[in-house]
Formats: structure tokens, sequence, C-alpha cells
């Protein structure tokens, strides 16, 4: 239930940015710059890693279904795929949010207004 509620959450999370942020530099910029850094950190950051990590979640969850994989956590083995493909589904989701977050970012960027 947890890995459910957390991993559909991530975009949701994303799209309010209701992330935790540390932001001593940060939220005294211009939101230019702020714009700036937000997209070269999905570039260099961001994409690369949920790219790996959302493979990897559909890769498992594809293997889950594969070769029936039971769950060893409790004493009646529950079938994985279920909750890997929820998981993978999750990554999916923060990866979609992420380019989305991204291309609002890189437009206030370049034309210097929210896209809102």
């Amino acid at each position: 239930m947890g890995a459910t509620m957390y991993s559909l959450a991530f975009a949701y999370v994303l799209c309010h940015k209701l992330n935790v942020r540390v932001d001593v530099i940060y939220s005294h910029l211009s939101k230019r710059v702020q714009a700036l850094i937000d997209s070269i950190g999905m570039l260099v950051a961001f994409f690369p890693v949920m790219g790996f990590v959302t493979y990897s979640a559909i890769k498992k969850a594809h293997n889950a279904f594969v070769i029936n994989e039971k769950s060893a956590v409790t004493g009646w083995y529950p079938p994985a795929a279920p909750i890997r493909t929820i998981i993978a589904v999750g990554f999916v989701l923060l990866l979609l949010q992420g380019l989305v977050v991204f291309i609002r970012e890189f437009y206030y960027l370049l034309r210097n207004k929210a896209y809102d």
C-alpha cells in the first residue's frame, strides 16, 4: 500500500511544487534565473536519473509478469507483478510531469512570461 501511494504521488508533488528544496540562494534570484537553474537541473540530473529508474521499473514489472514472481515478504506469497506495475506507472507519470515542468520553465526562460 505504501509503495503504491508514494509512487503515484510523485508526479502530483512535482506538479504542485511541494517537494523539499534548499533555497537559501534560489529564492533571492529572479524568476528567469530560477527558470534557467530548473531547466539545467532537469536536463543534467532529472531526466537521466528518472529515465534509468523508469526503464528499470518497467523491466522489473515485465519480468515479474513473465516469471510469475511472488513476494516473499509475507507468508502467503502474493504476486509481485501488480505492485511492480503500479510503481512503474508512477515513475512514467513522474517522467511525463517532469517533461511538462521542463517545458514550462524553458518557455518562461525564452518568453519571460509564464505559460499558464
